[in-house]
């Protein structure tokens, strides 16, 4: 069951909800024997083993040899775990197998080969074989959390990183994100509001809820831990909700002092088990899993408690909140404290059930005013869950990738605007793509390139999440493969295989978004318009923008898609190596004046016919910081100027600057309108953001030098400048 708290006293208050589950599952007994200490927790938050590189391989015969030794030790558990502490069973940790195999290999069509023997093809894989060795045996032998094994827990439709140090979400507490929607959903000062979401964790509540909000709504989310701290702001980033949601540090309401009483909403899953239970814990949650996280004092009501009264302080008038407890006897507790203390503040006291309960009975009651009581029918949430009837966390795994994303707006319309967008104006709004994303001749295109040291994978992220319908562009995989600079631009002849093979043609409006706001999609939208195709635009804000206003976003591409992306570089590769490919369906019309090479740069330096701008950073320009690629001289070409391409962004939403701000910018650095221009940064990426905002004013033929700093500063003839500290 679960207790809802309703609202600070207003006459047209909304409830609030305060949920708890029972806990008496977890409370047997286990055994004591072979415990050992938890990994170090690092505060550095780690890739999800999903989302790694599959820079490891060995050969398939070694890969089964693996997988024949884990089955087996999983089979041999047998019921033993259940016995002592009410732990996995041999079904479950052989399912567990399954997906970890999943998430650490890359070719899943291995999988159905595991009955042969004496096969010695290569398996790519995400992690080395001897450390599968090694995690296997910590799920069993340590009784590690799977969550903390693979790095992530699949929970409501996202796909959070976790690791030790940080509590791992649970499907019951995904009913306060649906509590939220629902009072959002009829509330525009709640849905427009500030947001808390105290003990954050994983940020699990803070990414569910920041969905459902509307602009100019936003989360706070905050926790004592530094670990979950870290954790939580790379889940945020993950989603690409930094201008949602912000990660604060400390302990309950201490970061919200700014806020006091202005709070829209308060949501939170706080520690509430009794401090003498803990030892009876399943060995995953007791032995591993942050004791600050669960342990709520003698009787775990401390931070309830605490809740409560602060809830009182920093709620506005009308606002909700909702958070779990231990049961039904922690809910009457509050009730009590909240009728006895905080009656002047709080109203509206609702006991809800939660999952626990939902496939058991159909009624809960709801305390509507004073001591009136009175039942309800409750009907089972309408999604699915993958989960066994136990409530610890390595027991269950929600959905993967192949199902579509939980819409958090109402009302949509289902029809599409035929407006056509002018190719004078590069850039087009989110609520312009929605109106037209079922045009036929309409293309979306996820461009998402991330530096190295990001440790972002596009094609993974894209799979988690990406516009309903759109086509994956690989930055890196359509480029030349004659040269070891990174993503130049290819032939004419291969890019027309390439994006023939993703299914795109002359006719077709293009639009390109990428996970960042406007980022590597102004690279592609180049790379269209050099080979002469003007009916492209940049998604202005990206996939940010697109999340922020509420719009659908699609998990795991078709397998249609996939393998259409793959074929855009397989096709790439064939064009090099003289093979046929086909059909194409895309001809292209090279624009020469839009690309310079490393010899133009050379001869502007003498000759000045075009202004240089250079994208990147200051301290980059300056020599004052070093290349992130090793081997690169720092400075800039002589007789260029600096505006970094984040300067012509929005700092809050990262869409493109007005056109009267971005004049600002460029004529603070001296360029004139007047004279042709030509750009660079450090691999030719954001030297087009640059040149998306020259299109906005009016500039259409802003050249782009396509080897940038990479190759100007890696050669040992050419000059270089830096600026005087």
């Amino acid at each position: 069951m679960k207790l809802s708290l309703s609202s600070v006293y207003s006459p047209s208050s909304f409830p609030i909800i305060l949920k708890f589950y029972a806990f008496s599952n977890l409370c047997k007994p286990f055994c004591s024997s072979a415990l050992s200490s938890s990994p170090p927790i690092s505060l550095k938050p780690k890739v999800p083993l999903f989302l790694r590189p599959p820079i490891y391989s060995t050969k398939f015969c070694d890969f089964k040899k693996w997988h024949d030794w884990a089955k087996d030790i999983a089979s041999s558990i047998g019921s033993t775990f259940v016995n002592s502490d009410n732990g996995p069973d041999s079904s479950i940790l052989c399912r567990e197998l399954k997906w970890l195999m999943e998430d650490a290999v890359e070719d899943h069509t291995l999988f159905s080969k595991m009955g042969f023997e004496n096969n010695d093809e290569s398996v790519k894989m995400r992690v080395g074989i001897d450390e599968l060795y090694d995690l296997w045996k910590e799920r069993i032998e340590k009784r590690r959390p799977f969550q903390y094994v693979v790095g992530c827990e699949h929970w409501r439709d996202l796909v959070l990183s976790v690791q030790e140090g940080v509590l791992i979400p649970r499907p019951e507490t995904e009913l306060i994100v649906d509590f939220v929607c629902d009072v959002v959903a009829k509330n525009e000062d709640l849905k427009r509001g500030v947001w808390a979401d105290l003990g954050t964790g994983s940020g699990a509540l803070a990414i569910g809820i920041g969905g459902a909000l509307g602009v100019g709504g936003r989360v706070i989310a905050a926790d004592i831990n530094p670990v979950s701290v870290a954790v939580a702001a790379y889940n945020v980033q993950r989603y690409c909700l930094q201008d949602k949601i912000e990660v604060r540090e400390g302990s309950w309401f201490e970061p919200l002092k700014d806020i006091e009483g202005k709070l829209a909403g308060l949501v939170s899953n706080p520690p509430y088990i009794p401090s003498k239970e803990i030892s009876g814990l399943q060995a995953e949650v007791g032995r591993h899993e942050p004791r600050l996280a669960l342990d709520g004092g003698i009787d775990g009501m401390d931070a309830l408690f605490h809740l409560c009264d602060g809830a009182a302080l920093f709620l506005k008038p009308g606002g909700f909140f909702a958070f779990e407890t231990n049961g039904e006897q922690q809910c009457r507790a509050l009730v009590d404290y909240m009728k006895n203390k905080r009656s002047e503040s709080l109203c509206n006291f609702e006991i809800v059930a939660d999952f626990a309960v939902l496939e058991k009975m159909f009624h809960f009651k709801v305390l509507e005013s004073k001591d009136n009581w009175k039942e309800v029918g409750h009907e089972k949430r309408p999604f699915s869950i993958r989960a066994i009837p136990s409530y610890t966390a390595q027991n269950i795994k929600t959905t993967r990738w192949t199902t579509r994303m939980a819409s958090f707006v109402v009302g949509r319309r289902a029809t599409y605007s035929t407006k056509s967008a002018s190719t004078n104006e590069p850039v087009v709004s989110v609520d312009w793509l929605y109106d037209n994303l079922k045009d036929p001749d309409m293309k979306v295109l996820d461009a998402s390139w991330y530096m190295p040291d990001e440790q972002r994978n596009p094609i993974q992220e894209y799979q988690v999440a990406h516009i309903p319908g759109a086509l994956f562009f690989d930055v890196d995989g359509i480029s030349d493969q004659t040269t070891k600079l990174p993503h130049m631009l290819p032939s004419g002849e291969a890019f027309a295989a390439a994006v023939s093979a993703l299914g795109i043609q002359n006719k077709d409006d293009l639009v390109v978004y990428d996970g960042k706001g406007i980022f590597s999609a102004a690279r592609v939208w180049w790379m269209f318009r050099v080979f002469g195709h003007d009916r492209v635009w940049v998604l202005d804000g990206g996939l940010p923008r697109w999340r922020a206003s509420g719009y659908d976003v699609e998990s795991s591409a078709s397998s249609d898609a996939i393998l259409k992306a793959s074929a855009a570089t397989e096709a790439i590769e064939k064009t090099y190596q003289g093979l046929s490919v086909g059909p194409i369906t895309f001809q292209t019309k090279f624009q020469p004046h839009l690309v310079w090479n490393l010899d133009q740069v050379k001869r502007n330096i003498e000759e000045k016919s075009h202004q240089h701008i250079d994208a990147r950073s200051k301290p980059r320009f300056d020599g004052a910081a070093p290349e992130p690629r090793k081997g690169i001289r720092s400075g800039h070409v002589p007789g260029s100027k600096c505006i970094p391409f984040g300067q012509l962004l929005d700092n809050g939403s990262h869409t493109l600057l007005p056109e009267d701000e971005l004049k600002k910018r460029f004529d603070q650095e001296g360029i004139s309108s007047e004279s042709p221009v030509v750009t660079s940064c450090g691999t030719g990426v954001t030297a087009c953001v640059l040149a998306l905002g020259l299109h906005r004013l009016g500039k259409s033929d802003v050249a782009v030098y396509d080897g940038s700093w990479t190759e100007w500063g890696a050669q040992s003839d050419t000059e270089v400048e830096t600026s005087e500290p």
